[in-house]
């Protein structure tokens, strides 16, 4: 889970850039005309991110559903129990931040 976060912690890093390179080609456009084809280029790649985050939303909830199936079929030690539930806290709590 470590190397998730970590991978998360990037991609909000990057998503925050991007926003701030936006915003500012939004103002250096009205200025120079030359930039709003770089304007769309950000736009099609801010686009691009949005889908990404929406396939790793899709992912962690199918990851949930299926700890909820292993959960129900009783079949595990009481250790492998616990550490499922703490693994689907964990992405209950990475879904609640999407």
């Amino acid at each position: 889970m470590k190397i998730i976060y970590n991978i998360e912690a990037q991609i909000e890093a990057k998503k925050q850039l991007l926003k701030n390179n936006h915003s500012r080609l939004k103002e250096l456009v009205k200025q120079n005309e030359l930039l709003a084809d770089v304007l769309e280029d950000y736009n099609k790649y801010n686009e691009i991110l949005i889908k990404e985050e929406d396939l790793h939303k899709n992912a962690f909830e199918s990851l949930n559903r299926h700890i909820n199936s292993i959960l129900e079929d009783n079949t595990l030690s009481k250790n492998d129990v616990q550490n499922l539930k703490r693994e689907k806290k964990e992405i209950e709590k990475m879904l609640k931040n999407k």
